[in-house]
């Protein structure tokens, strides 16, 4: 009597089939890779938030720039500040 098999509590032993057929090998890999892609998207759109983090960072620090071009024109002259 051997150990293993389809529905036996015991692994299989050598020379017997494996009791995960191929195509259920084959669906677990294509799983794996699902997710593997979706993990790959996934940080693609952390990099993308993380760029346009950036830009704004980058649009706010011009914004501060044309507000410190208007007072130096209205006042005629350029503020200096100890930064």
């Amino acid at each position: 009597m051997s150990s293993g098999g389809l529905g036996s509590i015991y692994p299989p032993s050598w020379g017997e089939a494996s009791p995960v057929p191929s195509l259920e090998r084959e669906r677990e890999r294509e799983r794996e890779r699902e997710r593997e892609r979706e993990r790959e998207r996934e940080r693609e759109r952390e990099r993308e938030r993380g760029r346009e983090r950036e830009r704004e960072r980058e649009r706010e620090r011009e914004r501060e720039r044309e507000r410190e071009r208007e007072r130096e024109n209205r006042q005629g002259y350029p503020i200096c500040e100890n930064k």
